[in-house]
């Protein structure tokens, strides 16, 4: 089985400890990661060694060679990247709370898509 092709938008609290755990896993290959912050993104790259980077989630989720994100950053900006991730067909793995709502979540259940 080939490995999963991740990439990890946000490198600030709790993203390392995703980019940490992918970085050792066999079952996934860390093709990216992203930060508005661009000494977060140095500073995790410096650490992880990504084959790339982005200071926007928007440039990875439009990156062809990831085929699944996690949303590491602020609950307020979480549904716009999971509803773009999964209008390109990605997967999406998420932190809590899930969206600002309930339908924010019933809509981003619907564009997953079963």
């Amino acid at each position: 089985m080939e490995p999963v092709r991740l990439g990890v938008i946000g490198c600030g609290v709790i993203g390392p400890h995703h980019l940490s755990a992918a970085s050792k896993s066999p079952s996934i290959d860390l093709v990216a990661f992203a930060d508005l912050i661009e000494d977060k993104v140095k500073k995790a790259a410096e650490q992880y060694n990504p084959k790339k980077t982005y200071l926007n989630g928007l440039d990875l989720i439009n990156d062809p060679d990831v085929e699944a994100v996690v949303l590491a950053f602020p609950t307020c900006g979480r549904f716009k990247m999971a509803m773009e991730a999964f209008a390109k067909g990605k997967h999406v793995l998420t932190e809590k709370p899930v969206a600002m709502n309930a339908n924010q979540v019933k809509q981003m259940i619907e564009a997953r898509g079963s």
